[in-house]
């Protein structure tokens, strides 16, 4: 598993390449729903268990991801939803690998058609600037 930051909020690759929760000074808001100075007691305790990676993406990025989506859907994603896709295609670009990822449900799942729910959760990435819907 891979999990991704934006590089001016990177508490949990900081924290799981000391091996102990870091503690940042500062954090960029630029993606406020997932810019935190520590991570969690219990999310780092799952994290080194299961996370293989970090990889970290900036406001260029993110912008970009949001763009992509946009494009692909005519829906707008939130900043920290950006970064999920962001760091999906980093990691498809950096290592050339087919990548895919799928989101947390809405929470307005009950009126959502699954189809909905596929178009807009869903993602799967091809090569770098290959952006699908499924």
């Amino acid at each position: 598993m891979i999990g991704v930051e934006p590089a001016g909020a990177n508490a949990l690759a900081m924290s799981l390449s000391k091996s102990y929760r870091v503690r940042l000074s500062a954090v960029d808001a630029f993606a406020d729903g997932v810019a935190v100075k520590q991570v969690g007691k219990e999310t780092f305790r799952l994290c080194q268990k299961v996370v293989d990676g970090v990889v970290l993406v900036d406001k260029s990025e993110i912008s970009a991801a949001i763009k992509d989506v946009y494009n692909q859907t005519r829906s707008i994603l939130d900043l920290a939803g950006a970064v999920a896709v962001a760091g999906a295609k980093a990691y498809s670009t950096r290592y050339g690998i087919k990548v895919a990822m799928v989101s947390t449900m809405p929470h307005d799942l009950p009126l959502v058609t699954p189809r909905e729910w596929t178009r807009h959760f869903a993602i799967s990435l091809g090569n770098t600037t290959d952006l699908r819907l499924l």
